[in-house]
């Protein structure tokens, strides 16, 4: 018996009513077969005993009947529980795709501020243990359910049609074990969430292990991190042996409460056989229905422990499926041309957990050029990015586009117009080819070539051993900085946005992959709106205009000529990276 509070019920609930729903034909499926095995494994117990019966009567016509009926209800035994088997490994894995999906649509959707609360193993974890383990847990509901009802009803008339004083004491084992079964709930819950809490922390750690593999080795830390590993796996035994010693000590005092109410049963069997009042059949038969009774009990009460479990994974996906997605912010409005003309920020301030990052920054981009954001690291050029982008809400001020706002524009709007172009360039396991085309997937194979001879890459590519259709490693690890950033480029002008922003592209470039990449950049800045964010001066010496930023604020705005004459932050940067630059550093 499942003992649930309210919000356990809403969460168990309202699991069932979004994932079960659509894949009901399998459930209905699976209980039609259950009640049919449930028939047919009740029978056998009651014909076994007869054949018992007759045996010690002498009546071997009878024995041969029932020996056929009894072989024919144990096939079709065996064949409704291969059938069981086989439509519930369907439905948990159809169910849990489905709960698969929509974690890692939430994951994907989920507002920034939300998701970098999680790392990469919590979410991980969530999305594929806690998932599938939550969908199994209801498969087996629905078809426990199913069983123990019906064994215990079957159970229950046998047990008492075969003796009612012989029921009553095996009645005692249902108060018993549920004692057992509240006593050791909380615990059961507390090491769910101790074990789901390590798994986290697992994962993680195996992610940042094996993409960080060449620092590892560089820095000759590798036993360092064995140890590490080695402290992981010391937790998990000390969390198995708590969960053995829990399971043992439950099941020593089920066990107990079993075999003693069996030897007791077995005692007053004999004196009633003694006397006449029962036959050997029938304690036979007597005793296969207990076991049956005592099963479904310990099946429930299994399902109840189990249960506790489940809850640690259901609010756990609860709390992503509840985190604030950007969904509702894609129905914008849709006002005005389906480009962007200009992009206004007007005294947007912003912080992380606390600390202001961005302090009453206003400034504005009001026709197609070359726009530079320049400033010292940690003055909030890369936070003012992911503003315009929408990835978070500013605490105050307001982004306008065309003068209209982030939630009139919609987000949708927004990023088909803004292209947005990170330092650390993002690439699937696929072909290079397929790599620049997520800039536009209809784009076909002469328009992607064209696009790289325009941009002087298309030789280096068709350099590679299988030119546009080599197949990139992980994070592109085939390329070079600066062809990474070129692919990037090339993608980004593949999408054809009116807007273009550069954050930090070329930061970890040599002088020479900089000033190409830049001089590309100048040329689309023709007739789009480019913004390129960085921290070298010399990147941005030809910008039509320069913003210089400083503790979270527009300092100064200008020309280089202008700014090196005027400005004191953008003199020191410039001087500074000039004199680095002539030592070699």
């Amino acid at each position: 018996m499942m003992i649930l509070n309210n919000s356990d019920k809403n969460r168990f609930w309202i699991f069932y009513k979004s994932y079960f729903s659509s894949k009901i034909i399998y459930i209905i499926s699976l209980i039609i077969i259950i009640i049919l095995g449930v028939v047919a494994g009740n029978l056998s117990p009651i014909i076994y005993g007869g054949i018992l019966d007759f045996i010690t009567s002498g009546n071997l016509v009878a024995v041969k009947s029932y020996i056929f009926i009894y072989f024919a209800i144990s096939l079709l035994a065996l064949v409704l529980g291969l059938a069981e088997g086989y439509i519930g490994t369907l439905a948990t894995h159809f169910i849990s795709s489905n709960v698969k999906k929509n974690i890692y649509r939430k994951i994907m959707r989920m507002r920034l501020q939300g998701l970098e609360t999680y790392s990469v193993g919590e979410l991980m974890s969530r999305l594929d243990s806690d998932a599938e383990r939550i969908v199994a847990f209801y498969i087996e509901v629905a078809t426990s359910v199913i069983l123990i009802l019906f064994n215990l009803m079957v159970s229950l008339y046998f047990i008492f049609k075969i003796s009612r004083s012989l029921s009553y004491v095996a009645l005692f084992f249902i108060p018993a074990s549920l004692m057992v079964n509240i006593l050791f709930r909380k615990k059961l819950r507390l090491l769910g969430r101790k074990e789901k809490a390590y798994g986290d922390k697992y994962f993680s750690f195996i992610q940042a292990s094996f993409a960080n593999i060449k620092g590892i080795r560089a820095y000759q830390v590798e036993d360092m991190m064995e140890s590490r590993f080695g402290r992981f796996v010391e937790e998990r035994t000390q969390l198995l042996r708590y969960g053995k010693r829990l399971e043992n000590t439950i099941a020593t005092l089920n066990q107990s409460l079993q075999s003693g109410l069996y030897l007791l049963m077995i005692y007053f069997s004999a004196q009633y056989i003694m006397e006449g009042v029962l036959t050997i059949g029938s304690m036979v038969a007597f005793n296969a229905y207990i076991d049956k009774l005592f099963s479904s009990i310990s099946r429930l009460l299994s399902l109840n422990m189990n249960f506790q479990g489940i809850l640690v994974s259901m609010e756990r996906i609860q709390h992503l499926e509840e985190a604030f997605d950007e969904t509702p912010l894609y129905e914008g409005m849709e006002k005005g041309d389906s480009t962007f003309g200009s992009i206004q920020i007007s005294n947007i301030s912003f912080g992380y957990r606390q600390k202001l990052v961005l302090d009453d920054l206003s400034l504005s981009f009001c026709k197609p050029g070359f726009y530079a954001i320049v400033g010292r690291n940690g003055c909030g050029k890369s936070t003012l990015a992911k503003l315009i982008m929408g990835f978070y809400d500013s605490h105050s001020g307001v982004i306008s586009f065309d003068d209209a706002g982030l939630y009139e524009v919609g987000l949708n709007r927004l990023r088909k117009n803004i292209t947005y172009v990170q330092k650390e360039a993002f690439f699937m396991k696929d072909t290079l080819l397929n790599n620049i085309r997520l800039g536009d997937a209809t784009a076909g194979d002469e328009k992607v070539m064209t696009l790289c001879k325009a941009l002087n890459i298309h030789e280096f590519i068709e350099g590679l051993p299988e030119g546009y259709n080599t197949m990139l490693e992980e994070n592109a690890g085939n390329l070079s900085s600066g062809q990474k950033q070129k692919i990037s480029l090339a993608r980004a002008i593949l999408r054809d946005s009116q807007v273009v922003l550069f954050d930090e592209i070329t930061s970890d470039l040599d002088g020479k992959s900089e000033k190409e990449i830049v001089q590309m950049i100048k040329k689309l800045s023709e007739n789009k709106i480019v913004i390129f964010i960085s921290h070298r001066v010399n990147a941005i010496l030809n910008s039509d205009k320069i913003f210089v930023m400083d503790e979270g604020r527009v300092q100064a705005q200008g020309t280089h000529d202008q700014l090196i004459e005027e400005n004191v932050i953008y003199q020191e940067l410039f001087l500074y990276q000039d004199a680095a630059e002539a030592s070699g550093l």
